[in-house]
């Protein structure tokens, strides 16, 4: 009799879960608006024109999808980096930077020149680079050490 006193009913289970799910995807959508409204703000700063918002989505999307696999050759490079042990600390950082720095400008002027609603000056492409290469190296800092 006592464990029957301790269930809750169907209909609250419900509610119970409805609720949870609902702070689960509300969570999730608050965060992709930031993300993609944060990309809206920081292309407007660098001078970055787009003709509509579906052009910034699908660079958005793109860009992180091949991020992915650009990490690829830049973790390679730390691997090998660290294989060889070069002797000077300054020396790996300065390396991996410029290889950092070459693969997101390769990347972002080949999405660049394949999406026509999206246009990026080299200046701003090659500041972008760099931002994204230094947090690329704060990021992967203990591993190159």
């Amino acid at each position: 009799m006592k464990d029957d006193e301790k269930r809750l009913p169907i209909g609250i289970k419900i509610v119970i879960g409805i609720l949870i799910a609902s702070i689960i995807i509300g969570a999730l959508l608050i965060s992709f608006g930031a993300i993609f409204f944060g990309f809206i703000g920081m292309f407007n700063l660098l001078g970055i024109y787009y003709d509509n918002f579906n052009s910034l989505f699908a660079f958005t999307i793109f860009y992180c999808a091949l991020s992915l696999f650009s990490d690829i050759p830049f973790k390679g490079s730390i691997f090998m980096i660290n294989h060889y042990k070069a002797h000077l600390k300054q020396t790996k950082w300065v390396i991996l930077f410029l290889i950092a720095l070459s693969i997101n400008f390769i990347l972002i002027s080949f999405l660049d020149d394949q999406m026509a609603g999206i246009f990026i000056s080299s200046r701003t492409k090659i500041v972008v680079s760099a931002f994204l290469a230094a947090l690329d190296l704060v990021v992967d800092s203990e591993k190159i050490c």
